[in-house]
């Protein structure tokens, strides 16, 4: 159980920011001496690539609308980190473990990322650039604070994780008008920053 709840927190930790995921965990087991850390996110080239990612998301996803401009290739990304994830806490394990967590890090990744973007479109709507940076941070905070969790306490990483994740889909069903309003703004603010983008229709 404590793979599964592993799996379920570090996969809803790649939705907030694989990459952070992936270098604080890395770090933790290479330099931290942390047990339960898979081997292959401890190797040089991975922390090098993770820590390159990690600064330059670090800085555009402060950046009001730049957050969510490649909404669907980020989201496509961190679910894939979520399914990776899964896959390399099974290794060791049968091939019955392997789809179990692989599946369980995708969907936890996939609904993450979700709640992220529609967060970020409401606070879009909001008009105050500070308020991205603001939750950007956030996330990149709970997503190491839960990283750090999995090596030690795996349950307390799932049930933190399962906690954000409820409210933040709870902040969504509040807030749908401001999301959709975020939204539209987004959209003209790529109809006038984007070239070849053109602002739909309205019907």
């Amino acid at each position: 159980m404590d793979l599964l709840a592993a799996v379920f927190a570090g996969g809803w930790a790649c939705g907030v920011n694989p990459y952070t995921t992936a270098l604080a965990l890395g770090l933790l087991g290479r330099f931290g001496g942390l047990a339960g850390v898979p081997v292959v996110l401890q190797r040089t080239d991975v922390l090098i690539i993770a820590a390159i990612l990690a600064a330059f998301v670090f800085v555009v996803d402060k950046l009001p609308h730049l957050d969510v401009l490649l909404a669907m290739p980020s989201l496509v990304l961190r679910t894939l980190g979520g399914l990776l994830f899964g896959v390399v806490y099974s290794i060791g394990q049968d091939d019955r473990w392997l789809i179990v967590l692989a599946t369980v890090g995708a969907l936890a990744a996939l609904l993450s990322d979700l709640t992220r973007v529609g967060l970020r479109f409401a606070l879009h709507a909001t008009n105050l650039p500070v308020a991205t940076a603001t939750a950007s941070t956030a996330g990149e905070v709970a997503a190491a604070i839960v990283s750090t969790l999995i090596t030690v306490a795996a349950p307390t990483a799932a049930l933190v994780s399962g906690l954000l994740l409820a409210a933040a889909l709870a902040g969504l069903a509040r807030n749908v008008d401001r999301v959709r309003a975020g939204r539209r703004q987004h959209v003209r603010w790529r109809a006038e920053h984007v070239p070849g983008f053109r602002q739909p229709r309205a019907d």
